[in-house]
C-alpha cells in the first residue's frame, strides 16, 4: 500500500465516524428461553471456557452454564446445574472460581428459610418493575437466598452443595453480589437485606469441620452508615474490604449511596465511610455495582445515576466512573474519570468496571445506544476508559441494537480467551426465542 493510499484509508474511516477502527462484536450464545433465559458470564478458566449463569434459566429458578470454544471459533453451552428454588436456590448472581476448578456463587431467593423480610423492595433491586412485581406473586421469592459450591465430578456431571441458607434475621438476606476469597480460602459478600437494621449486611463465610460458619462483619443501618449493598467487595493486601451501598445517607431526601471500608481491628472489623456520593455538585448518584482495587490500593467503581450529563437521563444524570485515590495525609479524594451523557453515549453503568492494559477501564451500560434501539430504553453499550496525560477519554466500543444482537446487558466484562470482552444480556438474540420478540439474551464476545 503506498503512502497516499493508506492516507486515503484513514480519511475514509474518519469520515464514517471511525467505523473501520471500532472493535468487532459477535454473538456466541443466544438464549432460547427453553430453560435458559438473560445468560451472563463472570468467570473463566486457562483453556478458554467461559462459566456464567442464567438468572431464568431451567424450569425458572435459573442455572449455570459453561460455554467451551472450539478451534473453529463456534461455542458450546453445557448446563452445569439447574437450581430448583426452595431449598436449593433461585436466581443466582454469577460465579466465582477457585484454583481446583470449583464454581462459588449466590442466590437472590430460594434456600430453607422463608419470610416476608426476604423479600426486595423495589428501590433495593437493578431489575425492571414488570420482574419485580412478578416475584412478588411467586411464593417461592421470600425465601432468603443461599451461599453454594459447584464441585465437577469424574463423569462431567456437577455437584451442588449448600454452604450457607440465609435466615433473613441478623445473618442477612437476599445476596444480590459475588464472593471473593481470601488468601485463607474465606469467603465475603454482601447481603441487601437482613441484619440489624434490616437494610443488609456484609458476611465472611469460613471453611469448619467439614461445613462453613458464617461471621457477620457488619450490620448496615442505613443513614449515614449505607443501606442495601448489592456489589462484589474487594480486599487489599492487608485483608481490609471495600464495597459500596446505593443507599444511606444523613440530612437527604434522596438516598445517595456511600463506599465503604471494612477493616479487621481486634477481632472485630470497623466500617470507614470513604466517600458520601451527592456530597458535591456533579457528584454520582447510586452505586449499585462493587469496586476494583488497583496495585496501589485506589478504588475504582461506578454510579448508576449522577454527574454533569442528564438530558437523557430524567435530570438525574446518566452515571459516572470515579476512583477514590488515596492522598498523603492517609484520607481519601474522589475523582470523577468520566461522566456519561446518554443516547449515543451509554447510560446506566450498574455494572463494576475491570482493569486492561495500561489501567485502562471496560465496562457495560444497560442504557444508552447509538442504534435507536427501543424496548425499555436504549439497548446499552460496551466502552473504555483510558488516561491520557492525566485525562481520561471515553470511547463506546459496542453498542447493542436488539435482536438478533443483544438489548440491556444484565452484568459486566471480563477477559476471556485471546484478550476479547465478554459478557452478556438480558434480552435480544435468536428471534426463535420461546419467551417472544424482544429475545432471551445472548453473550457476546468483543474483539479489539
Amino acid at each position: 500500500m503506498t503512502g497516499l493510499t493508506f492516507l486515503v484509508c484513514v480519511v475514509a474511516a474518519l469520515a464514517l465516524g471511525g467505523s473501520a477502527l471500532r472493535a468487532q462484536e459477535r454473538v456466541i450464545y443466544s438464549a432460547s428461553g427453553t430453560g435458559d433465559v438473560a445468560p451472563f458470564v463472570t468467570a473463566g478458566d486457562p483453556s478458554g471456557n467461559l462459566y456464567g449463569a442464567d438468572w431464568f434459566g431451567g424450569t425458572g429458578y435459573g442455572s449455570i452454564f459453561e460455554l467451551s470454544p472450539s478451534s473453529t471459533g463456534s461455542w458450546t453451552e453445557t448446563t452445569l446445574y439447574t437450581f430448583t428454588g426452595a431449598p436449593d436456590g433461585q436466581e443466582p448472581l454469577g460465579v466465582t472460581r477457585d484454583s481446583a476448578g470449583n464454581l462459588y456463587g449466590t442466590t437472590l431467593y430460594g434456600g430453607a428459610y422463608q419470610g416476608n423480610d426476604c423479600a426486595l423492595l423495589p428501590s433495593a433491586t437493578r431489575k425492571s418493575a414488570s420482574l419485580y412485581a412478578a416475584e412478588q406473586n411467586d411464593p417461592t421469592s421470600f425465601h432468603c437466598g443461599t451461599v453454594f459450591e459447584l464441585s465437577p465430578n469424574g463423569d462431567g456431571s456437577w455437584t451442588e452443595t449448600i454452604l450457607y441458607n440465609f435466615t433473613g434475621g441478623l445473618d442477612g438476606a437476599t445476596p444480590q453480589g459475588g464472593l471473593i476469597f481470601d488468601k485463607a480460602g474465606n469467603l465475603y459478600g454482601t447481603a441487601s437485606n437482613g441484619g440489624d437494621g434490616q437494610v443488609g449486611v456484609a458476611f465472611e463465610l469460613s471453611p469448619f469441620n467439614g461445613g462453613w460458619t458464617e461471621t457477620v462483619l457488619h450490620s448496615f443501618g442505613g443513614s449515614s452508615d449505607g443501606a442495601f449493598p448489592n456489589g462484589n467487595l474487594a480486599i487489599d493486601k492487608a485483608g481490609n474490604l471495600y464495597g459500596t451501598a446505593p443507599s444511606g445517607n444523613t440530612g437527604t431526601t434522596y438516598q445517595n449511596g456511600i463506599v465503604f471500608e471494612l477493616s479487621p481491628s481486634g477481632g472485630t472489623w470497623v466500617e470507614t465511610v470513604l466517600h458520601t456520593f451527592g456530597s458535591i455538585k456533579s457528584d454520582g448518584l447510586v452505586p449499585f455495582a462493587g469496586v476494583i482495587l488497583d496495585a496501589a490500593g485506589n478504588v475504582y467503581g461506578t454510579t448508576s445515576a449522577g454527574g454533569a450529563g442528564g438530558g437523557y437521563c430524567g435530570g438525574f444524570g446518566c452515571g459516572t466512573v470515579y476512583e477514590l485515590a488515596r492522598t498523603r495525609n492517609g484520607g481519601w479524594r474522589e475523582i470523577i474519570l468520566y461522566a456519561f451523557a446518554g443516547t449515543p453515549d451509554a447510560s446506566s453503568p450498574d455494572f463494576p468496571v475491570t482493569f486492561g492494559a495500561n489501567r485502562s477501564l471496560y465496562g457495560a451500560a444497560g442504557g444508552g445506544s447509538a442504534t435507536g434501539c427501543q424496548l425499555f430504553g436504549p439497548c446499552g453499550t460496551v466502552y473504555k476508559l483510558a488516561s491520557s496525560g492525566g485525562v481520561w477519554h471515553e470511547k463506546v466500543l459496542h453498542s447493542f441494537a436488539g435482536s438478533p444482537d443483544g438489548n440491556q446487558t444484565d452484568s459486566g466484562v471480563i477477559f476471556g480467551p485471546g484478550g476479547h470482552l465478554f459478557g452478556g444480556t438480558e434480552y435480544g438474540g435468536s428471534a426463535a426465542c420461546s419467551k417472544g420478540s424482544n429475545g432471551c439474551g445472548v453473550v457476546y464476545e468483543i474483539r479489539p
